[in-house]
């Protein structure tokens, strides 16, 4: 069964770092232990790695290696362009179903 690439926060396995994010699994312990955490999900770290497939990820990594980390001009252009790279990968349809899906579940609650 592949991983999921949605997770509810309500879930005990949203509190899995390695599956939830650290943002993820720490809103997931919150809810568990009883805070006022309004109901929620999180992408997992399969959707992140989708998304990253095909080539994405490996290109962010050249254009990151590349820039001189002192020169806040270049920072600044690099960045900018890492972000333009991100913003014109297509989500995979897996991902969107499932950010669907979960978003609206969340007006059932």
């Amino acid at each position: 069964m592949p991983a999921p690439v949605v997770v509810s926060l309500a879930e005990p396995d949203a509190a899995v770092h390695a599956l939830a994010g650290g943002k993820g699994a720490g809103l997931a312990r919150l809810t568990a232990a009883g805070f006022a955490v309004p109901a929620g999900f999180t992408l997992t770290t399969e959707a992140h790695r989708r998304v990253l497939s095909a080539g994405l990820g490996e290109r962010i990594a050249a254009l990151a290696g590349a820039l001189d980390h002192a020169d806040p001009t270049e920072l600044e252009r690099g960045t900018a362009e890492i972000r333009r790279l991100i913003e014109a990968e297509p989500v995979p349809d897996a991902v969107v179903a499932g950010l669907a899906a979960a978003y609206a579940e969340l007006g059932r609650s």
